[in-house]
This record gives C-alpha cells, structure tokens and sequence, in this order.
C-alpha cells in the first residue's frame, strides 16, 4: 500500500521534519525604548559615539525627562558587574556610578518566544 493515493489521500509515510521545516526558535531582539516604557533591571544595549553597541548594561531607572522638562528623556545605567555588586552587596563598587543616558543611545533587550514552538 505504500505510496497509494486514496480519495486524494497517500498512504505513505509522511516526509521526516527537517532543520527548514521546524518552528523558529526564541530569539532576542533590542527595542526602542520611550518614554513611557519601565525598564528597570532591564539588560540594555548602548550605543557609542563611534556607531557600535555594547553590550553589559542595566538599567537602574526608568526613563525621566530632565528637571528642566525640556530636551530627551534619560534613564540611568550601570555596568551589568556592578548591578551585581550592588545586588549582592548593597553597594556600589569604588569609583562607579550611574550614568545618565538618552533613551535614543539604549535598546532594551527583549526575548521572543513565538507560541508555534509548542
């Protein structure tokens, strides 16, 4: 019976899955962040005067607009070692502090897991 067409139907063995055919996996993507968004303890990505982006950054506020209520909102920074420092210790190491930054210089990372995986 193998490879018979029934009623438009074939009885033969269904072609194995490959790599192409199987639903994509989770991925990560950096989005824009605005003024509006909390991220707080969230991992950022940070852009450079040179046009690269580094990873290693978490975020310690979410984004305000200056005292002054005029220019680009800003959110603070640290370096993903020290948040852990700070986590573990509840102190900042020696001679770190947060940065403030545009919220047009950082992505936050985001993790997309698409619901067809399951």
């Amino acid at each position: 019976m193998r490879g018979l067409i029934l009623e438009g139907m074939s009885l033969s063995r269904a072609p194995r899955r490959t790599r192409k055919s199987r639903p994509a996996g989770p991925t990560v993507q950096a989005i824009e962040v605005t003024e509006h968004m909390s991220v707080t303890g969230q991992r950022l990505v940070m852009a450079h005067e040179s046009g690269d982006w580094s990873l290693g950054w978490i975020a310690v506020s979410n984004p305000a607009r200056p005292d002054s209520g005029r220019g680009e909102p800003r959110v603070q920074v640290l370096p993903e070692a020290a948040w852990h420092h700070l986590a573990i210790t509840g102190a900042l190491p020696d001679g770190v502090a947060p940065r403030s930054v545009g919220i047009s210089q950082v992505r936050v990372l985001a993790l997309f897991v698409p619901t067809a995986i399951f």
